[in-house]
């Protein structure tokens, strides 16, 4: 499966709300996508300044000084033929709570687009990112137990199984309906101390 990953491009305003209505609408929930960005800043994405805003936002996050909300990240939208399918970002630090539950690399592809190799695809690209340059040995990637799609991307890519989190409000309001799988996969570079 070929997939491109591009940086955030507010050129694709129009295929990324497509994707927002396949994924239930404004308040639907879309792993990976950096959501959180545009909620914190009050913006509305359904307008082209609004989701401007956002794509500038997020074209900044990897020099974000990192705080205990905020770490560091790169963007990348999962994109063919120029539409837009999903994102994927990885964090490259973790704070509390992304240790915790939400991990280095979080991913979601639009319903209509599932099932194709689109995730695994973009994953292996990221974790070669993740190596190099960022550095990181390894990743934590997390995900709802009962995401069997997901599992497969990640187990597909040498994720091996860590711990498993139990369900509970928090992870039920980041869009998991059951406990979640924490799985640790190696980038293949080494680190020099």
């Amino acid at each position: 499966m070929t997939v491109d990953l591009v940086a955030p491009d507010e050129a694709m305003w129009a295929s990324w709300l497509e994707s927002r209505d396949e994924w239930g609408g404004p308040q639907a929930d879309q792993p990976g996508s950096a959501l959180g960005v545009a909620q914190r800043l009050d913006l509305d994405l359904a307008s082209r300044d609004g989701f401007g805003q956002w794509v500038q936002e997020l074209l900044a996050q990897p020099e974000a000084v990192p705080g205990p909300d905020v770490v560091p990240a790169t963007n990348w939208w999962i994109v063919r033929d120029g539409r837009y399918l999903g994102a994927i970002q990885l964090r490259h630090s973790l704070n509390e709570f992304l240790a915790d539950v939400g991990g280095h690399i979080g991913y979601g592809v639009r319903p209509s687009e599932r099932r194709k190799g689109l995730a695994s695809a973009a994953l292996r690209e990221v974790l070669a990112y993740a190596g190099d340059p960022v550095g990181l040995s390894r990743v934590l990637i997390t995900c709802d137990e009962t995401n069997a799609g997901s599992r497969k991307a990640i187990e597909g890519c040498g994720g091996l199984l860590d711990s498993v989190r139990p369900a509970d409000q928090l992870s039920r309001n980041l869009g998991h309906s059951g406990d979640t799988l924490r799985y640790w996969v190696e980038t293949g570079v080494s680190r020099v101390s």
